[in-house]
């Protein structure tokens, strides 16, 4: 069976994963236009390299699996109840 989303985590916390690594992917572009980076040229352009794809993929995973979640819950809240 596949499933309709690529990571399987509560969506929460995908899309703070998605906003930590945007931010941290924005920080290390402004320090490498900056004069010294902090942790030196290697690393700072490897999170900025990185963590821009990463943080995309994860915020589409975190729409893709709210989608999930939101269908999974109409269906439990929408069945016919007995009185």
């Amino acid at each position: 069976t596949s499933s309709s989303y690529p990571i399987n985590l509560p969506s929460p916390i995908l899309l703070s994963s998605s906003m930590v690594l945007a931010i941290a992917a924005t920080g290390s572009f402004f320090e490498l236009f900056g004069p010294n980076p902090k942790f030196g040229f290697g690393p700072t352009a490897a999170i900025a390299a990185i963590g821009l794809p990463s943080c995309l993929f994860l915020f589409y995973a975190a729409i893709l699996k709210g989608m999930a979640e939101t269908e999974e819950d109409d269906r439990e809240y929408n069945k016919p109840r007995r009185l």
